[in-house]
């Protein structure tokens, strides 16, 4: 077995995959960020593609992001803050906001 790379996240790094003709492959495929020409598939080897979630996790990892919620959508189906749609202060609520505060904490 090949050592795995210090800072390989091993969620991927030990998954097995291979190149795939995206016009032949029915199964799961993505497009390479190494070779334009070429996709990739963890499906065809029977696993589950966690590359192209930690490369996305990468790619806004240490920036910052501005969030505007402009609408009271009813708190348990969204947003809502007590002080109307159009409110700016750190008061809202409801899943919508929760799942952007957690994004925000867990991405570093």
């Amino acid at each position: 077995q090949v050592p795995l790379p210090a800072d390989c996240d091993k969620f991927w790094c030990a998954r097995s995959w291979c190149f795939v003709d995206p016009s032949n492959c029915k199964l799961l495929h993505t497009p390479s960020i190494y070779f334009t020409d070429r996709h990739f598939s963890y499906a065809t080897c029977g696993q589950i593609d966690s590359f192209t979630l930690s490369e996305r996790k990468k790619a806004i990892k240490d920036k910052t992001y501005q969030v505007a919620l402009n609408s009271n959508s009813g708190g348990w189906r969204g947003s809502y803050n007590p002080e109307g749609s159009f409110a700016v202060n750190n008061r809202w609520s409801g899943p919508i906001v929760d799942f952007l505060r957690t994004s925000a904490l867990e991405g570093g």
